[in-house]
């Protein structure tokens, strides 16, 4: 039997689809009793066509998107966020995932029509497991989640394209750290070591960071393409004997480089402190 509540839960996926960016690939799934009502993969512009039209490419960021439909007026809280109370194991579910989760709560009442949304992760991270530290073990079943005023589609769409990638860039941050460790190794030897013949090593360790591609957009210390580039041409004229770095700073970008590395190990503090600083949260 087809119930109200499916003809409004089927409403509020159709809002979703059309309050989000035409050029992701959106996946309805068959298998729903799981809370899984979409997979959003990130598509972003690369170049335009002999047509004078865009043309996207895929990023690897992928969300999964609970979505939640009422016919009932948002009623907000005096910070301006919409509360919806999601059951418990639901919850638990969905924080086995390295994906993130995002739940999506739609208004679908005419002429009152609003989509809000958050991060269940970081939602639990940040919120829930300081505001009720034992909720895992404890006998209550659903909990209240809060979806700030500033988590709004389709306007803000651009938050769920970086939460999708967030995954990718903690997996590029671990990487980076790697390697820098290495490349900075490298070049503690080009400045000791007059005999240094390790060039080829080191560039390719300089490339290995260009794929790098969420972590360099995506970082609050200016370290793009761009910079490794810079970095992967000094390297060069160094061999051909064009520069003689005396110390590390000599070596572009060196400092920021050297940030970003330690980056890693506070990147959730940054995250927040980032997003506060612009009033919004990160969830």
């Amino acid at each position: 039997m087809r119930t109200y509540q499916h003809i409004i839960d089927t409403a509020a996926v159709k809002a979703t689809l059309n309050a989000l960016p035409h050029h992701w690939v959106i996946r309805e799934l068959t298998e729903r009793d799981y809370g899984i009502d979409l997979m959003t993969e990130i598509f972003e512009k690369v170049d335009v066509d002999h047509n004078g039209h865009d043309t996207y490419g895929a990023t690897g960021h992928l969300c999964y998107l609970q979505i939640k439909g009422t016919n009932i007026e948002f009623s907000g809280n005096k910070d301006g966020s919409v509360s919806f109370p999601l059951d418990k194991n639901s919850l638990l579910y969905m924080e086995r995932f390295p994906t993130a989760f995002i739940l999506v709560h739609v208004c679908v009442l005419q002429g009152k029509e609003e989509i809000r949304f958050v991060w269940l992760q970081r939602y639990v991270m940040d919120v829930l497991d300081f505001e009720n530290f034992n909720w895992r073990e404890s006998k209550q079943e659903h909990f209240s989640i809060r979806m700030p005023d500033h988590n709004v589609l389709p306007d803000n769409s651009e938050k769920i394209e970086i939460i999708a990638g967030a995954n990718r860039h903690t997996t590029e941050s671990a990487e980076y750290q790697e390697r820098y460790e290495i490349i900075k190794q490298h070049k503690y030897a080009i400045i000791n070591n007059p005999d240094y013949n390790g060039y080829e090593d080191l560039l390719k360790e300089l490339n290995r960071l260009r794929r790098l591609t969420t972590l360099l957009k995506r970082n609050n210390l200016c370290v793009g393409l761009k910079a490794i580039e810079e970095l992967i041409d000094y390297i060069k004229e160094v061999r051909r004997g064009l520069e003689t770095p005396k110390d590390l700073e000599d070596f572009p970008h060196n400092f920021n480089m050297e940030q970003l590395s330690l980056e890693n190990s506070s990147r959730i503090f940054i995250g927040n402190f980032v997003a506060e600083n612009e009033q919004k949260t990160v969830y």
